[in-house]
């Protein structure tokens, strides 16, 4: 039978933990992380925030599992959720932040402007933008925009969108339109305002012009509105 202290000393030579260096962590990050890019044809550039500290985990088989960032990807920054496993159990959650880069050159607006803007009055530029501002949208081509309006306020520097854009209305809110009054077999025509925005085949408040009550027409071409008494 051995001594005791040479079994204290046996049993103390068995390591019980481990070191995994936070540059494997670095690596499986940035290597998930590029694959899901790839997997979606994405351009975009990648690198993980900072510096990984190592960690130190009970002893056995230890792995690095990475999962996929909550939200839209790829985005300017994200939480990357990783778990830690030793024999096949989990045993440390953490969060690996990466920064994305997707550098784009596009149309972006000139300067501000408010909603229900005509895209004939929008001045525009061409300028690199990091698309990441934008994850998931799609440019807007200017030269293909026609009959539309901005749907949503915009900032100078920001890039056309599909989304900012909406069809013209037939007949626009405050704007003129042509008014025609049909009485009986007498059709008379005068100018008025619209006062809200309406389509082809719908009913729309107008008021002529010099008169204070609105009334109801409805709407049969562009700038064109009929009223019947």
């Amino acid at each position: 039978m051995l001594p005791a202290f040479l079994l204290a000393v046996a049993a103390s030579a068995t390591p019980t933990t481990q070191i995994v260096p936070g540059g494997e962590i670095t690596a499986a990050v940035a290597q998930a992380m590029r694959a899901q890019l790839a997997r979606t044809a994405s351009p975009a550039t990648l690198e993980v925030d900072g510096g990984v500290a190592d960690q130190v985990l009970p002893a056995g088989h230890a792995e690095v599992r990475v999962g996929a960032p909550a939200g839209t990807f790829p985005r300017a920054h994200a939480g990357v959720p990783v778990w830690l496993w030793v024999d096949a159990r989990p045993v440390r959650p953490m969060t690996v932040w990466v920064t994305v880069h997707d550098e784009r050159t596009v149309a972006v607006y000139a300067e501000p402007y408010s909603a229900r803007t005509p895209v004939d009055r929008i001045r525009t530029e061409i300028r690199p933008v990091d698309w990441t501002c934008c994850a998931g949208a799609t440019a807007a081509e200017p030269a293909h925009l026609q009959d539309a309006r901005l749907r949503r306020a915009v900032q100078s520097g920001a890039p056309l969108l599909q989304a900012d854009f909406e069809p013209l209305p037939a007949v626009e809110a405050q704007q003129p339109v042509r008014i025609d009054v049909a009485r009986g077999a007498v059709h008379l025509s005068a100018g008025g305002v619209a006062l809200a925005d309406a389509g082809i085949g719908e009913d729309v408040l107008v008021r002529l012009d010099g008169a204070h009550q609105a009334i109801k027409g409805h709407v049969v071409a562009a700038h064109e509105v009929t009223i019947n008494e």
